[in-house]
């Protein structure tokens, strides 16, 4: 991206000078959360 023309970076928005996020926190949620669903129709679970 950073050898992209100025117009397509603009246009999606990516900022070349700052640090990637850090997504570990929502990957976790997401795996919980799965791991649920796929029990969901075999047994009741508590989601709380």
């Amino acid at each position: 991206m950073k050898d992209a023309p100025p117009n397509l970076v603009q246009d999606v928005g990516y900022l070349p000078n700052v640090e990637a996020l850090d997504y570990q926190y929502m990957i976790s949620v997401v795996k919980r959360v799965t791991a649920i669903a796929a029990r969901l129709n075999s047994k009741p679970v508590h989601l709380f």
